[in-house]
C-alpha cells in the first residue's frame, strides 16, 4: 500500500500515513492525516473511495473559496492528475516513437511559429 502523504524536513521523513493507518482497526489515527484515511482499507470502495472523496473535497472547497474571492478556478489540470493518480485515464496504444514525439512536444504558440 503507498504513502497517501508524507511530511519531513531536511533530516529526512518526520510522519506519513501509510499502510499502518489505512489497514488500522483501532479508532485512534496517530498519523498526520488526522483520521481522514485511518481504516479506509475496511469501508467500502477502500483507500481508492476515500482518495476520489478528498480530491473532490478539495476541489470543492477550492472553487468556493474561488467563487468567495471572485474569482474562477481551473480544474481540468487537477482532474487529469486525479484520474491519472487513480488509473481512471484509458490507456493508449500509442508506439515509442508516438510517445516521444508528445513528451517532447513544444507550447502551441511556440510551435505553430514560423
Amino acid at each position: 500500500m503507498a504513502t497517501i502523504m508524507s511530511w519531513g524536513n531536511s533530516s529526512g521523513t518526520r510522519g506519513r500515513c501509510d499502510a499502518r493507518c489505512h489497514n488500522a482497526k483501532h479508532p485512534k489515527c496517530v498519523c498526520m492525516c488526522g483520521g481522514r484515511f485511518h481504516g479506509s482499507a475496511n469501508q467500502p470502495g477502500g483507500v481508492e473511495q476515500t482518495v476520489r472523496d478528498y480530491w473532490d473535497d478539495v476541489v470543492d472547497e477550492a472553487e468556493k473559496k474561488a467563487r468567495e474571492e471572485g474569482l474562477e478556478l481551473e480544474t481540468e489540470r487537477w482532474t487529469k492528475n486525479r484520474q491519472r493518480i487513480l488509473g481512471e485515464l484509458p490507456k493508449l496504444n500509442k508506439s515509442k516513437k508516438q510517445q516521444q514525439a508528445i513528451q517532447y512536444r513544444l507550447p502551441l504558440e511556440v510551435a505553430n511559429v514560423r
